[in-house]
């Protein structure tokens, strides 16, 4: 709309011979200012030619008012030493189905929805690789997606919940596999001194351990630094673990439970 420029009301002096009538005088005055103002910016010859002002062929009308272009289809763009310029603007985004997407890459210029992948903009001397799904190459630049479809975002990062319960069972039963090739046990040892030069054993049982299976096991305490230890299956569920004294002198231990896990190999 165009600018409304109210005037300013003067002051009448205050003395007693003004009184109620000049008081009144001079606020009459000021509204019948102002109002003849707003006639002239609503009716003057500032609209879009063809607008449908009632008193000026150029002016605005009630409507006009209320927000509405004085004009189907025009909008104000810029206004500029008082003169208005209207533009005429077509409705909405142009929507190209998931099939004919490809013909964003004979257009330059705009936004564009694409069914089923959401709200593209053209971007002249872009360079970002043409996946046929969130850029399109053009001559002399891209299509790229701003706004994704919530089909896009369900494809990229949120697998359907069938897809997602089956990798899950799938990963649960790896693990629970993976554990049972995993067995575990204990071996007694009541050796308390080891001869020099000298090696020992002792064995435990393990359901299930065979000769191709491997053995770590793990001493109840600190052994002394001539003694040495390893474990193997000897023979079908039984573990034998062998204590090493390569030193000249002996060695004294403490006896214990030495903890075994015992890996099956997964094939």
């Amino acid at each position: 709309m165009a600018q409304i420029i109210m005037a300013e009301r003067a002051a009448a002096p205050d003395t007693p011979a003004t009184g109620k009538v000049a008081i009144y005088v001079r606020d009459g005055a000021y509204y019948t200012k102002n109002a003849a103002g707003v006639e002239t910016a609503l009716q003057g010859a500032t609209g879009p030619a063809g607008a449908d002002g009632a008193d000026g062929a150029d002016g605005i009308d009630g409507t006009d008012l209320l927000g509405n272009p004085t004009t189907d289809g025009m909008v104000l763009s810029s206004t500029v030493a008082g003169v208005r310029s209207w533009v005429t603007v077509s409705g909405g985004i142009d929507t190209i189905s998931y099939d004919n997407r490809g013909t964003l890459r004979s257009l330059e210029s705009g936004t564009k929805i694409v069914d089923g992948l959401g709200l593209f903009r053209w971007e002249s001397g872009s360079t970002e690789p043409d996946d046929d799904e969130s850029c399109f190459a053009t001559t002399n630049g891209r299509w790229l997606l701003e706004a994704a479809h919530w089909d896009v975002v369900d494809s990229w990062q949120l697998p359907d919940n069938e897809v997602r319960d089956i990798q899950l069972e799938s990963h649960e039963d790896r693990l629970q596999y993976q554990e049972a090739r995993i067995l575990y046990g204990t071996a007694v040892s009541n050796i308390t001194s080891l001869s020099a030069n000298t090696q020992t054993s002792f064995t435990g049982i393990i359901v299930g351990a065979t000769t191709a299976d491997r053995v770590i096991v793990i001493p109840p305490n600190k052994l002394t630094m001539n003694t040495s230890f390893f474990a193997r299956v000897t023979e079908d569920n039984t573990v034998t673990v062998y204590l090493n004294n390569p030193s000249s002198s002996s060695a004294t231990l403490v006896a214990g439970i030495f903890l075994i896990a015992l890996i099956k190999e997964i094939v």
